[in-house]
């Protein structure tokens, strides 16, 4: 098994407030077929998907607690 990024570790820690599926575990189903869907959008990477949702300041930063 290989190391997640960053991005994947923090999308297993904060996911389940983000991710819409009816599989048994949409966000390692979904890194493992390089392909993330997020509330029916569809994203090329981890660090896409991140960035979208920074940017949209759907999420708390770490910083600001």
């Amino acid at each position: 098994m290989r190391i997640l990024t960053p991005y994947e570790q923090w999308l297993l820690t904060n996911g389940s407030l983000l991710f819409r599926s009816t599989g048994p575990n949409p966000i390692l189903s979904h890194f493992y077929l390089c392909n993330i869907k997020i509330n029916e959008f569809e994203y090329s990477s981890v660090e896409q998907a991140y960035q979208f949702f920074k940017v949209k300041n759907i999420f708390k930063d770490d910083e600001n607690g």
